[in-house]
């Protein structure tokens, strides 16, 4: 597998982002030292600034990855030598996400996994929250439905100021990365240890 699939794959399970604003993620946009990534209004379907924060796992990773891409303007510069007036992005797409996806066997045809993809992974986000019965408005928050629906299924009958507010429940935000992320590695390690994993380490 690619280098830059492990960490491309570990930060969408733990960030759950739309696809294509990670794939273009760039380096200017994110604050290790404060544990946060500024996506700009163009990279959101709101097109509202908004500030995603980040546990302490994810910035492990995004340390680990800037040794190899720091140097680059995106987080997952294109894989493939760029020529003059290349009309390609200049970091990778969709497909090399979900290739790496499917390698993992997570195809459809691969006993015991689902066929998985890039977008999934907000599903997933979305899921597992409410399953845990954590706070609705903070988990739409999270996934960037600043939206009216939002508000609605949380109980609030008017708009308020905060729609456009990209750090609205920053501190609430951050507790759920960092449970969240919690969760991702204590079965993202039980699951190394597994003699077939082992095996292929």
């Amino acid at each position: 597998m690619h280098p830059l699939a492990r960490p491309l794959l570990l930060l969408a399970a733990l960030t759950a982002p739309r696809p294509n604003t990670l794939l273009s993620a760039r380096w200017q946009d994110i604050d290790l030292s404060a544990r946060l990534w500024h996506i700009p209004a163009a990279a959101m379907k709101t097109k509202n600034n908004f500030t995603q924060p980040l546990s302490d796992w994810a910035v492990e990773i995004l340390q680990e990855l800037h040794t190899q891409t720091g140097h680059t303007p995106h987080l997952f510069p294109g894989i493939r030598p760029r020529r003059k007036n290349d009309p390609r992005p200049p970091h990778v797409g969709i497909k090399f996400a979900h290739n790496a996806i499917k390698r993992l066997g997570y195809d459809g045809r691969t006993p015991g996994k689902s066929n998985h993809t890039m977008h999934g992974f907000r599903h997933l986000l979305a899921n597992i929250c409410l399953t845990a019965g954590k706070d609705t408005l903070t988990t739409d928050l999270a996934l960037g439905h600043i939206s009216r629906a939002a508000l609605q299924r949380a109980g609030f009958s008017s708009l308020h100021h905060y729609l456009t507010a990209d750090s609205y429940r920053l501190q609430e935000r951050r507790e759920l990365a960092e449970w969240y992320s919690r969760r991702h590695r204590q079965a993202y390690e039980a699951a190394a240890q597994t003699p077939q994993n082992k095996k292929t380490a």
